[in-house]
């Protein structure tokens, strides 16, 4: 059955140039070979009720250090001593060349920039000209930081399968982080999902890494959106705005949008976008709707069309301008992941 204690005169705890080492030696009895030695250790405590020895084992004396190495000698017909070597690891612990599939994943945090377009100062203030007009879309670039997770495990097999249900899609309900942080449905997007090393047929795992983008809401939400539960992070965010409007002329339809002209004459067509209230109608009653040559200008209308359901309309800075903010991400249930 065996057993083992340890030579007590010979632990070994030394400091580094950057790092904790330790050595100690374990006695082993009654067994018949290295194999056997090692077993013992990891299956049975010794006579002096310590906790079994293994790899990634931690060291009686520092909780930072993790055991590395096993090095079985014999000393006799049926006893070893060995040599188990400790040390410390960013990762909390050493892989185990024996069972890759059984290592933990590891993470690691960065963060990104991008550019956008905002029409809110650093006060929440909407950024208007001084005849409190809004200028055009783009006109103020804002760098906005976001946070890159990357999660890295091995897998049996490199799944396609996990990106094409998981891939360019953000989470549809709030997800856990490692560190415990709490991340709401539309606020985490699954950038890239690639094996890390070749595979032959005779492989029995892939180490693969998971890239993640993630973005706490725009400065405009306040909650979740209430059309589709998602915030709006990833979102794409336009301003409404447009050449054509709707009138109501033996029915709803279309034409050009127009300055208004004295009555009986036609107005001129603007030259650039006219603003629209999120209806599909211009915000300033200074705009007509033009049917068409020989015909007067008409009061514009709403476009007999709503938005479809599952687009959010908001309104911008002192309501001179509204944005629509469409979801163009697909979404899914990031915990069905296991990471």
């Amino acid at each position: 059955m065996g057993n083992w204690s340890e030579r007590w005169s010979q632990p070994n705890f030394n400091k580094g140039s950057d790092s904790w080492t330790a050595t100690r030696v374990l006695q082993v009895f009654d067994v018949s070979s290295p194999d056997e030695a090692l077993h013992v250790l990891e299956t049975f405590p010794s006579i002096r009720s310590q906790n079994p020895i293994k790899h990634n084992s931690v060291y009686p004396f520092s909780e930072l250090l993790y055991c590395n190495s096993r090095t079985p000698r014999a000393t006799g017909p049926r006893s070893y001593d060995v040599t188990a070597s400790y040390s410390s690891t960013s990762m909390g612990r050493f892989p185990d060349p024996g069972n890759p599939l059984g290592e933990p994943a590891y993470w690691k945090w960065g963060a990104g920039v991008e550019t956008a377009a905002v029409d809110r100062d650093a006060y929440g203030n909407p950024i208007l000209n001084s005849a409190g007009d809004p200028f055009p879309l783009g006109a103020c670039q804002k760098e906005i930081p976001f946070l890159i997770l990357t999660v890295r495990r091995n897998e049996p097999v490199y799944n396609p399968l996990i990106w094409t249900r998981y891939g360019k899609r953000v989470n549809s309900v709030s997800y856990n982080v490692p560190g415990g942080w709490v991340f709401y449905p539309g606020q985490i997007y699954l950038y890239s999902y690639e094996p890390q090393s070749e595979q032959t047929f005779k492989s029995t795992y892939v180490p693969v890494l998971y890239t993640f983008y993630m973005k706490g809401p725009a400065p405009t939400t306040t909650a979740a959106d209430a059309a589709d539960g998602l915030w709006d992070s990833f979102k794409f965010r336009v301003l409404d705005q447009g050449f054509n409007g709707w009138y109501s002329n033996s029915g709803n339809k279309r034409g050009k949008i127009v300055y208004v002209a004295p009555a009986g004459g036609k107005g001129d067509v603007p030259a650039n976008e006219t603003l629209l209230n999120g209806t599909g109608k211009p915000i300033d009653s200074t705009y007509n709707v033009s049917p068409g040559p020989g015909i007067d200008d008409a009061t514009p209308i709403a476009n007999p069309s709503a938005l479809p359901a599952k687009v959010e309309k908001e309104r911008g800075p002192g309501g001179k301008a509204y944005f629509l903010k469409y979801t163009i991400q697909g979404s899914a249930d990031f915990g069905d992941l296991n990471l």
